[in-house]
Formats: structure tokens, sequence, C-alpha cells
């Protein structure tokens, strides 16, 4: 008995010099994650919300991007605190919509606000952020529940359509990863996922060391994944298995073209190379950004840009979207989320204004040529269904062709590596929406 004391005591001492240690170092990468952390809290219905009255300045740790997070009492990023009485329009969504990337002021629904306060609408809105990392549909559906009834005056709300609520690329695909809205469709009904999530994300909040083995856990977990795939990739060039056929649902409108850019791209992207850039990344997280020194001292030369911008190597289009007949129906989870956001903003007299904004730089590339990419397969299906039930979709594809221009390419809205709009990108997104909005919130939409 008395040494089972022992070893849990010098247990409890190694655990809290661990605790001490990683607080005292600050590695760039658990500092990043550590206050990403702190950016949000446990909510009973969908898993994760914003604190209330925060205030944090996060930095990448490679150095891609920094920001300043701030709530208010009600938990919305970067959005001030609501006027009574004044006619509120919410920006809904996952990461992309709250705004990763950049600063408050720099989302592209603050922005908005910022347009009408100075009086670039015909109505005084106020814009509120009530996008949340990590959403899915459900999540977004849930959200919206939650936020309406404690706002006066709500008479839109803005739903961001994310490409991987129900699809994600064939790469990914194969790789395991799936839609957010299957994850959900598990968990959401899963009393004892509900029960070990909140004591995990709350253990992790408060702890350093345990925030940092549960980094290590899901690491070891990426780097199995990519050694299965590395193994079964030399198999197949060996000659000992055959390759399997992608995942998905493949019709008859995929041109060869688009089967010959998906070879070149998995022989770009292989396990290999992606298990070097795991590696990579691992230990540069320990680590600040890297300047590079040659472009430092040798800045590049003035160039035009043209535009349209050329079609990349790889990235293969079609000459003409598919039917929408020809691609699968919505996930039944997924339709159940939509079909609970109508219901909801009919029974509230609340705008529903789903959003379809770009942000596949393939969809992009081929959209400003005149041509199609499968990635914007989701587009169809997701506008498709709201349409069918007399629910107006905003389509931004359109305004891409304004991407490219003496200024700023495609990459220059897009963070490298990470995806999510850059300030000029989240500046061309409030733009976009600013000339689509009143035709929406017209009463006949």
């Amino acid at each position: 008995m008395r040494k089972a004391g022992i070893v849990l005591g010098a247990g409890l001492i190694a655990a809290l010099l661990v605790e001490i240690l990683l607080r005292w170092m600050q590695a760039p990468a658990l500092d990043y994650y550590r206050k990403v952390k702190l950016l949000h809290v446990y909510h009973p219905e969908y898993f994760v919300a914003l604190p209330e009255n925060e205030d944090l300045y996060i930095r990448h740790h490679d150095g891609l991007w920094e920001g300043r997070f701030t709530t208010n009492s009600l938990g919305m990023r970067g959005s001030p605190e609501p006027i009574p009485g004044r006619s509120k329009i919410l920006c809904l969504g996952d990461s992309l919509v709250m705004g990763f990337g950049v600063s408050d002021h720099e989302t592209f629904c603050n922005l908005l606000n910022q347009y009408s306060e100075s009086g670039q609408f015909q109505k005084n809105y106020q814009f509120m952020n009530i996008g949340v990392d990590a959403f899915g549909s459900m999540g977004s559906a849930l959200r919206m529940e939650d936020m309406v009834p404690r706002l006066d005056n709500v008479e839109a709300v803005m739903f961001v359509i994310s490409p991987n609520d129900f699809e994600v690329p064939e790469e990914l695909a194969r790789q395991g990863v799936e839609p957010d809205d299957v994850k959900d469709a598990r968990r959401m009904n899963d009393p004892a996922y509900k029960l070990s999530f909140r004591i995990q994300f709350e253990l992790t909040r408060y702890s350093y060391a345990l925030q940092a083995a549960k980094l290590a856990y899901e690491n070891l977990l990426i780097k199995r994944s990519i050694t299965t795939e590395s193994i079964k990739a030399e198999l197949i060039e060996a000659g000992f298995m055959s390759p399997e056929p992608p995942p998905g649902n493949n019709n008859g409108s995929d041109s060869s073209a688009q089967a010959q850019g998906d070879q070149d791209q998995a022989g770009r992207e292989s396990p290999l190379v992606d298990l070097s850039r795991t590696l990579n990344y691992t230990v540069s997280s320990f680590r600040g950004p890297v300047r590079d020194r040659c472009n430092y001292m040798n800045p590049e030369s003035e160039t035009v840009n043209q535009c349209p911008e050329p079609i990349p190597t790889g990235v293969s289009c079609l000459p003409e979207a598919p039917p929408v007949s020809e691609l699968p129906p919505l996930p039944e989870f997924t339709q159940k989320a939509y079909d609970r956001m109508i219901e909801y903003a009919k029974k509230n007299n609340v705008k529903l204004i789903p959003v379809i904004i770009p942000i596949q730089v393939e969809e992009i590339y081929c959209a400003n040529r005149g041509m199609y990419h499968p990635l914007g397969n989701y587009a169809i299906r997701s506008s498709d269904y709201f349409e069918k039930r007399g629910v107006s979709v905003m389509q931004l594809l359109p305004e891409a062709s304004s991407m490219c221009s003496r200024d700023h390419l495609i990459v220059d809205h897009f963070i490298p590596a990470d995806g999510h709009f850059t300030k000029i990108g989240n500046k061309w997104a409030a733009d976009a929406i600013k000339k689509h909005l009143p035709e929406e919130l017209e009463p006949n939409r």
C-alpha cells in the first residue's frame, strides 16, 4: 500500500512538472493549439461554441496567419453587442464564416457590418457572426435555433454551405476521411460519445500536458494511416495488389481527362510525400517560422498577371456541369438539417439565405475559363435541394472572375496549406455578398 502511494505521488509530481515545463516552454505549435482550445467551450447540443467576452491573439505556429479573436457577451466572434430594435442579419457557418486566418475587423461578416454602418445598404442592418468552426450541417441548424431567439428583429440568416459537410475529395476518402455530416450522424445520437467528448474537452482545455498528449496521439493515428497507405502503394506498384476503385458515385459525365487528372493528382500527392510533409510539420511545430532569405535578399521582379489565369497542371476541367439527376441525393442526415433550418426560418419569419462561396481553387480556375470542376458537385446538390423547397440560394461563383486582377491572383485569396480566406479573400467575399444580398432580401424571393 505504501509503495502504491509512493508511485502515485511520484506520478502526480511528474505530471505537475510536465505541466509546468510545457507552460514555460510555450512551443509555437502547442501555444497555437492551446489558444484555439481556449477559444472554444463545450455545448451540450452541438458540442462546441465560443466563450463569452473572450479576447485572444492567435499566431499560427508556421507563421501562416495571425489575428485577434474577440467575442461579445453572447459568444459571437468579432461582433458588437446587439442593438435593440435594429434589423439583424446573421452569418452562419463553420471556420470560414467565423474567420480563421484574420482579425475580427477583417472577417467578411464584420466587413458587411462596416459597409452597413457607412450607408452602403438601403437599410441599416447589424451583421452578427454566429459561425463556429467544426460545424456540419446539423451543427449549423442547432446553432441557428439557439442564437435567433436570443436576438430581436432578426431579418435574415446567411448560411454558408461548406464543401466538406457531406462530400470529401476522393483522395481524402481513400484515406478514411469522412464528411462532417457522416461523423455527426453517429456522434449526435451516441450518449457515450457525448460524455467522453465532454470529459476530454474539459480536461484538455485546462491542462497543457493532457492537450499535448492528445495531439501526440492524434499525430500517431495520422502517421499510422500514412504508413498503411505507403505500404499499400508499394505493394500495388510491385504488382502484389490491385488498385482499389475510387469510392463515391462516379457517373458517365466524368471525362477521361478528369480521370487522368485524378491519376496525376494521386501521383503527385502520394503517401510517401504526405509522410515527408507530416514529419516536417512535426519538427517545425516546435520552432517559429523561417524567413526565406533568397526572396528577402532578391525580391521578385514586377510581373503582369494574366487573367483569366492558366489552368495549373494536374487540374482537369469538364466542358460543363453534370445534370443534377446524375448526382447522388444528399445524405439523409444533411436533408434533416436543411429541413430543420427551412422549417425554423418559416416558423419564426426569418429569411434563410443559403450561400455558395467558392473556396476550392480547382473549381475557380475552371469556372474562370468557362468550364467546370467536379469539386463543385456539392454546390449543385445542395442548391437543388433548397431551391426545390422554395429557398433561393446566393451563388458567388460567377463573381470569382474578379479574383484575378492586376494586383491579385486566385491564390492570394487563400492561406497557403490552410484553405481559409486571407484578408484579401474576406474582402472579396464581403463585396460579392454585398452585391447579391439586396435581391435575396426582396419579399418575393
